[in-house]
């Protein structure tokens, strides 16, 4: 069972765990607020009630993007981050970082990919992300597929640091350490 807000019928499209928390997104035009742009739920489960989540957090994505900005899946949740993947950041994706500061989440930063391109996983693990990316520079005759790796620097800013061209096709992708 949740408790707090629970929104319209594309609520609970993209569901996550990480450590004792629940992440659950919610479509755009579907929240509560009405944001056009989607939003995330932070659920913990109550004490000495292991069926009964209460929402500590609701994530939006910030008003200095533009209203085409769009929440994309999947979204990642790790100890004190949210990542959550967008497009319609003026011709490019990204994602976007929330942290967590005692009570509150709050948005950290913004990191645009800078290309055209179709994000079809994100694996979380501590300072480590991959984005896994598709159809990259479309329209384009060459389509391609790249692993998209981010490190945070000692100031907590998301910093890519390679990229990976692939032809394989992934369903879904989980990190673990230093292992995709």
């Amino acid at each position: 069972t949740l408790q707090g807000d629970v929104a319209g019928g594309r609520f609970g499209r993209q569901v996550t765990m990480g450590e004792s928390r629940l992440a659950v997104a919610s479509a755009e035009g579907e929240t509560p607020g009405g944001s056009p742009k989607g939003a995330v739920y932070i659920y913990e489960p109550l004490p000495e009630q292991s069926e009964t989540w209460s929402q500590i957090a609701r994530i939006d994505i910030p008003d200095q993007y533009p209203q085409e900005t769009q929440l994309r899946e999947p979204i990642r949740l790790d100890s004190g981050d949210v990542l959550l993947p967008v497009s319609g950041i003026g011709d490019s994706v990204g994602m976007l970082n929330w942290k967590e500061s005692g009570d509150e989440w709050q948005f950290d930063q913004g990191v645009e990919f800078g290309e055209s391109c179709v994000i079809q996983g994100l694996a979380l693990d501590g300072n480590t992300a991959v984005v896994y990316v598709r159809d990259i520079g479309v329209p384009s005759e060459e389509r391609t597929s790249a692993l998209l790796f981010f490190e945070q620097d000692q100031g907590g800013a998301w910093v890519r640091e390679s990229e990976i061209e692939t032809n394989v096709r992934l369903g879904g992708m989980a990190l673990q350490g230093d292992r995709l």
